[in-house]
């Protein structure tokens, strides 16, 4: 008897918990759905009427870098130890200019790759059922490091990679926006740079400026926060949004092999140059 009451209990605690995390992930009021994989996006674009405002974020959603090689991968895979052990290896880098030379070689020469060869596809796919296909992703709307233009070489990137977004709404500057670095949030050919404005914020807004109410919004995203901000502003609006949190299963943060690591760390800083493989 104690043994089936404590299994009734241990089940009753997991259906609690994942409660709980869906209520965590859509705390805005909205559902948050699980994604594993872009094949199950097809069907999602094909059963939403023609005017839909279909809204992707980018990184590690459409693209991703080598997501064995924790160096690739950038800060996102790094721990904190490490960070710091770079740091205290090379002191020159706690010049936060220092930093952001070193860090953009990386960013903006680590190989990047599709998620799943399906990406192609299935945005071509929302485009033909008569959605309206934007990016909207947290990064800069300026220079960065060695990177000229954030906005520009994303769109080159991505347009590269066969990647295309509506042009319906112009480039424009979301001046009323908060700054950083003394920029404004962008629009850039399809492309909503938030410049590390939370996005459901630069959403609410962009909507605002052009006058545009869709018929309903729909939200990929690898990280629940986003999905939150934006289920918080479709709500404020008034517009009824699906929530998707894109969480492909092969793409776990690699182990560190610290030696590697390192030995790239002394690469970039002695070249200026991405080494895209290790001797």
């Amino acid at each position: 008897m104690y043994k089936q009451h404590t299994g009734i209990k241990v089940l009753l605690l997991s259906i609690m918990a994942c409660t709980s995390a869906i209520t965590c992930a859509g705390s805005s009021g909205q559902v948050v759905h699980m994604l594993h994989s872009w094949k199950q996006a097809v069907e999602i674009f094909e059963r939403h009427e023609p005017g839909t405002l279909v809204l992707l974020d980018v990184d590690h959603t459409l693209i991703i870098q080598d997501y064995c090689d924790a160096f690739a991968l950038g800060k996102y895979a790094w721990p904190q130890w490490l960070h710091e052990h770079i740091v205290a290896t090379y002191p020159v880098l706690a010049d936060p200019n220092a930093w952001e030379q070193f860090y953009s070689v990386i960013w903006k020469q680590a190989p990047r790759f599709l998620t799943e060869p399906e990406v192609i596809d299935v945005i071509n796919k929302a485009h033909d059922c008569g959605h309206v296909v934007l990016a909207l992703t947290f990064i800069e709307s300026g220079s960065y490091g060695i990177i000229d233009s954030m906005p520009q070489w994303r769109y080159e990137m991505l347009t590269d990679m066969g990647i295309k977004f509506s042009t319906m709404i112009p480039d424009m500057v979301l001046d009323k926006l908060p700054s950083h670095r003394d920029l404004h949030p962008v629009v850039h050919q399809g492309i909503i740079c938030c410049n590390w404005c939370a996005k459901g914020t630069v959403l609410q807004e962009l909507l605002r400026i052009v006058d545009y109410t869709p018929k309903h919004i729909i939200f990929i995203d690898d990280d629940p926060r986003n999905l939150h901000t934006v289920g918080q502003a479709c709500a404020v609006l008034n517009i009824p949004c699906t929530l998707y949190h894109y969480n492909n299963p092969v793409f776990e943060k690699p182990a560190v092999d610290l030696h590697d690591f390192m030995y790239k760390v002394a690469y970039v800083l002695e070249t200026g140059k991405y080494p895209v493989k290790a001797e």
